[in-house]
């Protein structure tokens, strides 16, 4: 059996895995699927379908939007601190950080770009990560794999 003094490192996902950032995401989808379709699902329809193959969610709505345009609307969104405010950590998030902290180094990857993690990190109370990789630190998101 491995255990954790076996392991060096703890790479972590943010959106989804740390924080909510459900209402955020719902947010700025909304919005943009409001703008080409008159077909906006509830939340709770949402939450059920949401895929992070969003041009999937997309598609099964009838609606194939370039991905530039995708991420220049989303960045609207994800740039107004109104809807940072929503973003919380999850239940037992920031403990279990900062116990495996104390063992090995933790590092964060996650899509949002510099500026949108940077927002979330100065917001939500999560220990210090030893490295931080973000969607403008690769070449090719979600949904590539």
């Amino acid at each position: 059996m491995i255990t954790m003094s076996e392991f060096k490192a703890a790479i972590f996902d943010l959106g989804g895995t740390l924080v909510d950032d459900r209402q955020l995401v719902y947010t700025a989808h909304s919005a943009i699927l409001g703008e080409s379709s008159s077909d906006v699902p509830s939340r709770e329809e949402f939450d059920k379908e949401f895929t992070s193959n969003w041009v999937e969610l997309y598609e099964k709505r009838g609606l194939h939007v370039e991905p530039a345009k995708f991420f220049r609307r989303l960045e609207d969104f994800t740039s107004d601190k109104r809807y940072f405010q929503t973003i919380k950590p999850y239940a037992g998030t920031v403990d279990a950080l900062e116990r495996i902290k104390k063992k090995m180094r933790i590092a964060l990857n996650t899509s949002f770009r510099k500026k949108e993690a940077a927002a979330i990190l100065r917001l939500v109370p999560l220990p210090k990560f030893d490295a931080v990789a973000t969607g403008d630190d690769i070449t090719r998101l979600k949904p590539d794999p």
